[in-house]
């Protein structure tokens, strides 16, 4: 932590608490220019940035898909010629106003099992009250083309499920809950 974050914390523990949140969740957004970060750009709108280093990068967007069902809209882009795309919350769409936010799992509870990477659960294991030991599995989830079975990090008893089958989860989300 720096000197100037010491400070900020001791001045005004909330506000640095958020700012130091918000640069978790995007980075430093200082390089942007004014006029991105607080509006949407236009296909086609390009611009270049300084980063890491001194080094630029060549930002353009190439298209904005249609919105679906729960509210989020594929983003394509140019970073330096090489495409890369990405899904955003459509906040005016009246998809993204029934889109619930799920739970975040708390890292400091050993009992909090949290979702690695977006995906879908394919399968639910327990139900509440079973009795679990640690690597046993809960669920089973489907990303990037792979399963990936999500075991228990403790001992314990499922003291609640967060999610069930063929549901929608981001990274971070609680899944279950072990006592």
């Amino acid at each position: 932590m720096s000197h100037n974050d010491v400070i900020s914390h001791a001045l005004y523990p909330e506000v640095h608490r958020e700012f130091r949140q918000f640069l978790g969740k995007y980075s430093d957004t200082s390089i942007l220019p004014t006029p991105y970060f607080f509006s949407q750009m236009k296909i086609g709108e390009e611009f270049s940035i300084f980063h890491r280093d001194n080094r630029e990068v060549h930002i353009k967007l190439v298209a904005i898909g249609a919105t679906t069902e729960d509210g989020f809209k594929r983003v394509f882009f140019e970073i330096n010629n090489i495409q890369n795309s990405f899904d955003v919350l459509d906040r005016t769409s009246e998809a993204s106003l029934n889109v619930t936010k799920r739970e975040k799992a708390d890292p400091k509870n050993k009992g909090h099992v949290a979702c690695a990477m977006k995906g879908l659960i394919v399968d639910v294991v327990k139900n509440d009250g079973d009795l679990v030991e640690v690597g046993e599995p809960l669920a089973v989830l489907s990303a990037m083309k792979m399963e990936t079975i999500v075991c228990s990090p403790v001992d314990g008893k499922v003291a609640s499920l967060h999610v069930k089958a063929l549901q929608s989860i981001d990274q971070g989300d609680l899944l279950v809950t072990v006592e």
